[in-house]
């Protein structure tokens, strides 16, 4: 009996601290004022759960129209790199150490082994229609595997000067992809609670003994860095724009900076890549209208015109697709209807405070922009904001007022560094298989499916796919 008691009152105890705490959130915090969900108003609890269900960002749109107005350090605080600075400053100094290795001028380096890499992707894409010729769904391919596996391999070679092989091996090795995704999906769960990181996989005990569970991706890099080490043939690749930036200016940039930014690199820039590639052929293919006036028959055109005349080369070039103009307006409205990062980008309230509009938030406060919800604000970009419409972006006037909305890549001192390189990669693949394959979907509006799990990653993308010319 006392031992039930002491339980009793164990349960009363902790039920009123809770309550309290609820309370205390719900009306005591110095953002209680700001409409949304009442859950979401005293526990995180509901950002994880629609981060479980895949579809955060179709409720943030939701959210944010209804109310009319519209970090953690991986795998823990010794890897501390440009994307997951807090201090603004320090940020910016980060920043301008890897910049170099990100400009344009580089990224184009080495265009002649990203080149390669489209090659050996058709090479693939072909090896798997003609082995389906006989089989009852012949000529249906994964989209989503092989493109991943070809923007992870350009990653590979900008930043290592040798890709790492998934295209080649035409398998996920060592599960590196497979693992990527499981720990972008908890990165959308303890980013709602650091403690919870700190306490268990952001551990630096654990990393120091080399056994996280979640280590892949880290692995590859790290194995990938010893290899550049031995390469003979290593260009003026990322790693040795850092090295060059690290040998003159050892005070502007610490040891471990290299390493880090390279960890992100890759870590951030080949699964979003690959999707955005995939969403634009879906948007291209699935929408529009009847083939005969659709996009995909426009662009076709259009990149049909330029073959024709001789523009084009046998792998076209980055500089080829900028004459491209609705080429160039079916990505940018890629960029528009899915950013590939789904959840708020997050800021922390410096300790001046913040104002916004007349609402001014106090030090240390979290605040967030969605992509998605400024991407189909319908004030910035019209009533159609909710559907895929690349003629929005051919007027120059109204391209370049509604282009500082556009928030595919962050906006700020905070943008993605490597959106040059994924633009690059985007135009080049969506224009070489548009020219080089006819590519229908499995289904009407169907074959591309997403999740939204702080990225917005595909989860399959099947189409029919076939060399344009040729029978069958």
């Amino acid at each position: 009996m006392i031992v039930s008691s002491l339980f009793s009152h164990i349960a009363i105890g902790l039920s009123l601290i809770l309550t309290c705490l609820i309370l205390k959130r719900r009306y005591a915090a110095a953002i209680r004022d700001i409409p949304g969900p009442f859950f979401a108003s005293f526990t995180g609890a509901w950002q994880v759960y629609k981060l479980i269900t895949g579809d955060q960002h179709v409720a943030m749109i939701e959210l944010h129209r209804k109310h009319v107005h519209e970090v953690d350090h991986l795998p823990d605080h010794n890897y501390v790199n440009q994307m997951s600075e807090c201090d603004p400053k320090e940020q910016i100094r980060k920043s301008r150490n890897v910049n170099p290795g990100y400009a344009l001028s580089n990224v184009i380096r080495s265009e002649p082994q990203v080149d390669e890499l489209i090659r050996l992707l058709e090479h693939r894409l072909d090896e798997c229609i003609n082995a389906k010729q006989a089989e009852k769904h012949a000529g249906i391919i994964d989209l989503n595997r092989w493109l991943t596996y070809f923007t992870f391999d350009v990653l590979g070679e900008v930043t290592f000067s040798q890709a790492f092989g998934f295209l080649a091996a035409g398998h996920d090795i060592r599960g590196t992809l497979a693992n990527s995704r499981y720990l972008i999906a908890y990165l959308g769960f303890v980013g709602r609670y650091p403690a919870l990181h700190h306490a268990t996989l952001g551990n630096p005990l654990l990393s120091r003994l080399g056994i996280q569970p979640t280590s892949h991706i880290f692995d590859t890099v790290e194995a990938a860095m010893a290899d550049r080490t031995r390469n003979p043939h290593v260009r003026r690749d990322m790693m040795a724009q850092w090295e060059e930036v690290r040998a003159t200016r050892p005070d502007r940039m610490a040891a471990d900076e290299a390493g880090n930014a390279a960890l992100a690199n890759v870590g951030a820039g080949g699964d979003t890549t690959s999707a955005t590639i995939q969403a634009c052929l879906h948007f291209v293919v699935n929408s529009g209208g009847s083939d005969n006036v659709g996009f995909l028959h426009r662009l076709r055109e259009e990149i049909d015109g330029a073959q024709d005349r001789g523009e084009l080369s046998e792998t076209i070039s980055f500089a080829e697709t900028q004459k491209l103009p609705y080429l160039q307006a079916c990505i940018k409205e890629t960029y528009r209807c899915h950013p590939a990062f789904g959840s708020a980008y997050a800021r922390i309230v410096p300790s001046e405070g913040f104002t916004v509009g007349d609402r001014k938030f106090s030090s240390g406060t979290v605040l967030g922009v969605n992509a998605w919800v400024i991407n189909t604000s319908r004030s910035v970009f019209g009533a159609d904001a909710d559907t895929f419409n690349p003629d929005r972006w051919l007027d120059a006037i109204e391209a370049k007022r509604m282009g500082p909305y556009l928030m595919h890549w962050g906006t700020g001192y905070n943008q993605c560094p490597g959106r040059n390189l994924a633009n690059l990669e985007a135009c080049k693949v969506v224009a070489q298989l548009v020219r080089d394959y006819d590519i229908e979907p499995v289904q009407q509006g169907g074959g591309f499916t997403f999740s939204n799990r702080l990225l917005c990653l595909a989860d399959d993308h099947l189409c029919r796919l076939k060399r344009r010319g040729e029978a069958g």
